[in-house]
C-alpha cells in the first residue's frame, strides 16, 4: 500500500491532462485550447462545474467551406474505469451555435462521442462528431495511438510519439488523413505538433488554470 498510494496520485496528475478527448478537468477548473489543423483554426473555452460535467464556448473557422463556428456546448463525463495502473473514459458533448459565412448565418447542432484508455506507457482514443448546419450534416471521426518513450515523475516533461487517423466522408478532399505527431506536456500545459500526409501542420496548445 506504501506503493499504491504515490503512483495513484503521480497516475491520475499525469493522466489528468488530454486536449482533445478529455472535455474536463476539476471542479472549477478552466481550459483555454488553440487548435490548428488541415480544417479548422479554433478556440475553445471551458469551465468545469463538477466531477462530471464542464460547458465550453468553441470558436472555429472551417477551412473547406470560410465559414466561423460559435458554439456554446455541455460535456459529460459517462463513465470512468479506475483500473490498477490504467485508465478508461467515455464523455459526451453537446453543442448549439451558429455558423456564419457570407454575412449569412445558419443554426448549428453538434452531438459527439468520445472514449479513451491510457496507462503510463500506451494511450488510445477514439471520436464520433456529427455536426448540422442549417439542412446538412456532416460526420467526422478520430482515432489515436500513442506510446510514451519514457516514464517519468510528476512535474517532468513528458513526451508522447502519436499517430492521429481523421476521417471525413464528406470532404472536398481526401476522405483519411494521417497525422503523425509530438504531445510535450509539463505541469498545466500541453503542446502537439505534427504534420500530416495532406501536408497540413497539426498545432495544438492547452493550458489549465
Amino acid at each position: 500500500m506504501r506503493f499504491f498510494g504515490p503512483f495513484v496520485v503521480a497516475l491520475f496528475s499525469l493522466l489528468a491532462f488530454e486536449a482533445v478527448a478529455r472535455p474536463l478537468s476539476y471542479p472549477s477548473g478552466v481550459m483555454v485550447m488553440v487548435e490548428n489543423n488541415s480544417t479548422e483554426n479554433g478556440f475553445d473555452l471551458s469551465y468545469t462545474v463538477t466531477p462530471k460535467t464542464s460547458f465550453s464556448y468553441h470558436l472555429a473557422y472551417q477551412r473547406e467551406d470560410s465559414s466561423w463556428h460559435n458554439e456554446i456546448a455541455v460535456n459529460n463525463l459517462l463513465w470512468r474505469g479506475n483500473f490498477s495502473n490504467s485508465q478508461a473514459n467515455l464523455y459526451s458533448r453537446v453543442a448549439a451555435g451558429v455558423s456564419t459565412k457570407n454575412s449569412e448565418a445558419d443554426g448549428l447542432g453538434v452531438a459527439a462521442i468520445m472514449a479513451d484508455w491510457e496507462d503510463r506507457r500506451y494511450y488510445t482514443a477514439y471520436s464520433g462528431e456529427y455536426t448540422h448546419v442549417g439542412d446538412e450534416g456532416t460526420f467526422k471521426q478520430k482515432g489515436r495511438v500513442g506510446i510514451a518513450p519514457y516514464i517519468g515523475e510528476v512535474g517532468d516533461l513528458h513526451t508522447w510519439i502519436m499517430v492521429e487517423a481523421t476521417h471525413r466522408p464528406e470532404s472536398k478532399k481526401d476522405t483519411l488523413e494521417i497525422t503523425p505527431f509530438v504531445r510535450l506536456f509539463q505541469g498545466t500545459n500541453l503542446l502537439e505538433v505534427g504534420y500530416s500526409d495532406q501536408h497540413a501542420f497539426l498545432v495544438n496548445f492547452t493550458k489549465q488554470f
